[in-house]
């Protein structure tokens, strides 16, 4: 076989290993503005409360459950948010209306329902019953924000059979993450 003639594979070789020592050289860049990121900006996170206790109490049977009343701010590098507790120990802060032709919509879940890192009239239960309120072909709605942050969907459940009696809703939203796959 002639030197000059390149044995089969060999141009294969070499773009395997300049595409190995590339990742290696990206992912090691990136490592690096990882570690500079995070000590030149730390991402803390810091939650301060404003009334009474803490957001959460125990719950021999939720786990957790937030306390009716409490007022909270919860402040990191992307929001700063206040957050405010009903006196039925719910994050929506204005009661649902006495409108007795409006549909009631309770919706449950876990942190993305109530709203983590969004002030309340951004939540998107206050969305979709601004939406509603527009005149969606006539449909009045009064949505009830049930969203705990940590809920999956087994707490989420025995949350339910405890507002229901309570709210008596039209129609239950269960808003499902795919994170609750993983939790329950």
């Amino acid at each position: 076989m002639n030197e000059a003639t390149p044995r089969p594979g060999a141009r294969l070789r070499r773009i395997a290993r300049d595409a190995a020592v590339s990742t290696a050289v990206a992912a090691g860049l990136f490592a690096l503005v990882e570690v500079v990121l995070r000590v030149a900006a730390p991402q803390t996170s810091r939650t301060e409360v404003l009334s009474g206790e803490s957001r959460a109490i125990k719950d021999p049977v939720l786990g957790h459950r937030y306390r009716p009343n409490a007022r909270a701010r919860h402040r990191t590098p992307e929001f700063d948010v206040e957050y405010v507790i009903n006196t039925d120990g719910r994050g929506d802060s204005t009661p649902p209306e006495d409108d007795s032709l409006a549909v009631r919509v309770l919706v449950i879940g876990d942190s993305f329902t109530f709203g983590d890192g969004n002030a309340e009239a951004d939540v998107w239960t206050a969305v979709m019953e601004r939406l509603y309120a527009r005149g969606i072909r006539g449909l009045r709605i009064n949505v009830i924000n049930a969203g705990v942050e940590g809920y999956d969907t087994h707490s989420e459940a025995l949350y339910l059979e405890e507002l229901v009696p309570k709210i008596d809703p039209d129609v239950v939203v269960l808003g499902f993450l795919a994170n609750d796959v993983y939790t329950n």
